[in-house]
């Protein structure tokens, strides 16, 4: 259900942050109109809806800091476009300094759009920006691309060879693989992000943050018992604030060393062992945010997609 939600929630296009792309068009340098954006964006999402390939644009006012002065390839590396789809993203660059178009694509697209159809595409697209129709060109460039990639296969899950295993096994698979993924991009997530959330209107924002503070509960109520029990194990059982401790972390909980610290508990001296609590709803807690890791690369993709193919084009 919270998946459902975080993908009916509509992303608006605004002034976001140059190094990160959250929606399919993006415009740091203010040069197309609302309406033409917002047009534009709804031409790029449903091109991503049919699951074939993925193309986004991206305004600058100049070639941004970070990537090569002659070459886009750096920074489309960054991107999240296209690895949901195996690769197969496209992104049109306009660097309004340098008066260049740059059209990278990614390496699923290749052999539907060589270095030669790219160049005449750059080429169309600068000389109606040279026009000041640059809304125009935009989305009439992307039509273009239509004749080589509608015959591309729509990407579905594809079975594996691991498929005998447990869910509980391939769900710890997916965890370790989110929280490896956000490991390794903990510089750029946390700043997408921030801009996706600032990309959105106040009601999206509600509805956001009505799930974020579902699985917050979720996790907090998988932590709290894993904390006490820790505490209770590390603790000498004289020095252990019994009734606070029952209160702040085990009351509501089925945790043996719950039980074991209850007031009316007539047993309070019991050798209590907490390891598989401790273990337990460690792993719980593991699980929901490691999922909700792996929800994300599902759904976006991951960077490092493109290889350098693609063409510039000045005006």
């Amino acid at each position: 259900m919270a998946a459902c939600l975080l993908l009916s929630v509509p992303a608006h296009a605004t002034k976001q942050e140059a190094s990160v792309l959250i929606n399919f068009s993006n415009d740091f340098a203010n040069a197309l109109k609302p309406a033409e954006l917002n047009a534009l964006e709804r031409q790029l999402v449903e091109i991503s809806q049919l699951h074939r390939y993925q193309i986004a644009v991206a305004i600058y006012p100049k070639l941004p800091a970070g990537a090569e002065r002659d070459d886009a390839t750096e920074l489309a590396d960054k991107l999240l476009v296209g690895s949901a789809v195996d690769n197969r993203g496209l992104v049109i660059f306009v660097f309004l300094a340098e008066k260049a178009v740059r059209i990278e694509v990614g390496y699923g697209l290749e052999d539907r759009v060589p270095d030669a159809h790219a160049s005449r595409i750059a080429g169309v697209i600068a000389g109606r920006i040279a026009k000041g129709e640059m809304a125009l060109a935009l989305q009439e460039a992307i039509a273009g691309l239509e004749p080589a990639l509608r015959s591309l296969e729509p990407i579905n899950p594809q079975s594996t060879r691991w498929e005998w295993l447990p869910d509980i096994v391939l769900s710890s698979i997916d965890a370790v693989r989110g929280i490896g993924f956000f490991m390794k991009h903990r510089h750029e997530i946390p700043k997408q992000l921030a801009s996706w959330w600032k990309s959105n209107d106040a009601e999206s924002r509600v509805i956001l943050t009505g799930i974020g503070a579902i699985i917050s509960l979720v996790v907090l109520g998988c932590l709290r018992p894993a904390v006490g029990t820790a505490l209770c194990m590390a603790l000498p059982s004289a020095r252990i604030p019994r009734r606070a401790m029952y209160r702040v972390f085990f009351w509501g909980t089925d945790a043996v060393y719950g039980k074991q610290l209850r007031p009316d508990n007539p047993r309070a001296n019991d050798e209590v062992h907490g390891l598989f609590d401790l273990l337990s709803y460690s792993f719980a807690a593991f699980l929901v945010v490691g999922g909700m890791m792996a929800l994300f690369i599902m759904v976006v993709g991951q960077s490092g997609g493109f290889g350098g193919a693609g063409a510039w084009a000045r005006w």
